[in-house]
């Protein structure tokens, strides 16, 4: 009798994201920023190593990355991220398994955040200095890499670290 090899299998396929720039400390979500990684179990009742097991990325279906287990970048908000592990032990090649994740939002930013005086009370033409009499303007440029239009930001006035106002 002559015991064939049987193709090994990759078990769960799970993305995770390995940088948690959403600062969730949770590997299960993904912001734009974050790299990801592509993890499996390889499985073979035989005993043969892991030989030839590939890894096929998509975004939203369609192919990226180079085959290896991590991909960063190329990807936005609401983006599905799949990857894809076919495992091989050299002899057979088994049964794909895919896994994903879903891009989560990715706060905006504000910076860099500018004061200036819009009155001279100081009599010194120098925008970058007041006096009580001046009236100061917050100015900052807002960027989004899920390219969301601004909405709702808020600006906060302090006067050595006391509460002084709102309002931009």
């Amino acid at each position: 009798i002559t015991i064939g090899n049987t193709a090994p299998s990759a078990g769960t396929v799970t993305v995770t994201s390995t940088t948690d720039h959403d600062s969730d400390n949770n590997s299960g979500t993904a912001i734009a920023a974050d790299t990801l990684q592509c993890n499996w179990n390889y499985n073979d009742v035989d005993g043969d190593q892991n030989d030839g097991t590939t890894v096929a990325w998509k975004i939203n279906g369609t192919a990226a990355g180079n085959g290896g287990t991590t991909l960063t970048g190329g990807f936005t908000r609401a983006d599905v991220v799949t990857c894809t592990v076919t495992p091989s032990d050299r002899y057979d090649t088994g049964s794909p398994s895919s896994g994903n994740i879903t891009i989560g939002n990715t706060a905006p930013t504000a910076a860099p955040v500018t004061v200036t005086s819009t009155t001279n009370a100081d009599k010194d033409n120098n925008s970058t200095t007041a006096i009580a009499a001046d009236t100061l303007t917050c100015d900052w440029n807002y960027a989004d890499v899920d390219n969301d239009l601004e909405d709702g930001t808020t600006v906060a006035w302090t006067i050595n670290s006391t509460a002084a106002g709102d309002g931009g």
